[in-house]
């Protein structure tokens, strides 16, 4: 009977820790990701692959961060880095890239 106990109890201990949590709002994804200096990067990016930037945001979270996207339209790829104190992080790249710009950002296109 002891021995269901200490089994039970060490159970009831364990359990909670390996359960996924219930109506999370979000979810926590562990990556690498890798950053360069920001001139070599953007030279690569414009030498070697061809593409060129079509997106620029001022981050709201770091006020010395943007954020960018290369494209080259010809061979439909991209890349989306991370750019902040000379340094870029790429966060993604990707290919058969789809997009139009809506009529409202013609005027601020670069």
């Amino acid at each position: 009977m002891r021995q269901l106990t200490v089994i039970l109890l060490a159970l009831a201990i364990i359990l909670p820790v390996f359960a996924k949590p219930k109506n999370r709002d979000h979810t926590v994804i562990k990556t690498e990701i890798h950053c360069f200096k920001l001139q070599s990067l953007m030279t690569e990016l414009r030498d070697k692959y061809g593409e060129e930037p079509i997106f620029i945001g001022k981050s709201e979270v770091d006020a010395d961060a943007t954020t960018m996207m290369f494209v080259n339209q010809t061979a439909g790829t991209y890349t989306i880095v991370g750019v902040g104190r000379g340094v870029g992080c790429v966060y993604d790249i990707g290919s058969d890239i789809k997009y139009r710009m809506p009529k409202i950002l013609e005027n601020k296109l670069l």
